[in-house]
């Protein structure tokens, strides 16, 4: 018996992006600043509202040394693609521009076993 791979994200991925041209990239929270500016004092909550939140690092990440390609097959395929297209509605992630794609700092994404069921995990 040989193993079935599940074709590739970019299908999902490109349609995804082409759904997305045109569409406003303003948070529901920034569209709200003026409200927002009228609730807080603090300005690391109000700037987190209308400009995003970005991960701080304890360590500098490391040089960029080449993208990491994650590498999943049958449901586990099935179920990183679930949960990479729902993180891109929710824009908690973005694809990153070709232009940009040869810096930064990747990592890879898999799943990993707990209880029954499996949790996607990044390699960090």
């Amino acid at each position: 018996m040989g193993h079935h791979c599940v074709q590739t994200l970019e299908g999902s991925i490109t349609q995804h992006i082409e759904t997305q041209r045109g569409r406003d990239v303003t948070s529901p929270l920034a569209l709200r600043s003026t409200q927002w500016k009228m609730l807080t004092s603090s300005a690391w909550v109000f700037k987190t509202v209308t400009r995003g939140y970005r991960l701080q690092f304890a360590v500098t990440p490391p040089r960029f040394s080449g993208i990491l390609h994650s590498q999943a097959r049958g449901e586990s395929a099935l179920i990183l693609e679930r949960e990479i297209l729902s993180l891109l509605e929710k824009r908690a992630i973005s694809i990153v521009p070709a232009q940009q794609s040869q810096g930064g700092f990747y990592s890879k994404y898999f799943l990993v076993p707990k209880r029954g069921r499996e949790r996607n995990s990044a390699n960090t």
